[in-house]
């Protein structure tokens, strides 16, 4: 949605902001379908970073153009690269589904 924001506002329209709007189309889809899920969410993460502390000039009714925003953005990408993508995904498909197998120890003691 913010990459449709950035690419159609005709005023504003340079190249930082018709990268961004690229990048935020091109990461928010690969979210969506779960397609090289890490690689996204870092490009998506990194990329509202990146336009928070460059100041590049945010499209009229764009929905990240406060710090609390993009910043909950941001926190959602990195939480998507550390959980990986989901067991519907592009990925899951691609590369098969990571299960993780929680053996229990056998303790001794007294009280157990």
């Amino acid at each position: 949605m913010q990459g449709v924001f950035f690419l159609g506002d005709r005023d504003n329209l340079g190249v930082a902001t018709g990268l961004a709007g690229l990048l935020a189309l091109g990461g928010g889809a690969a979210i969506i379908l779960g397609l090289l899920t890490p690689l996204a969410g870092s490009v998506v993460g990194l990329g509202i970073i990146a336009l928070q502390l460059c100041q590049v000039p945010f499209p009229p009714g764009s929905l990240l153009n406060a710090a609390h925003p993009a910043f909950f953005v941001a926190t959602v990408a990195i939480s998507i690269v550390l959980l990986g993508p989901g067991a519907l995904s592009i990925d899951a498909r691609l590369f098969g589904r990571r299960e993780i197998i929680v053996r229990h120890s056998a303790r001794t003691g007294s009280g157990q």
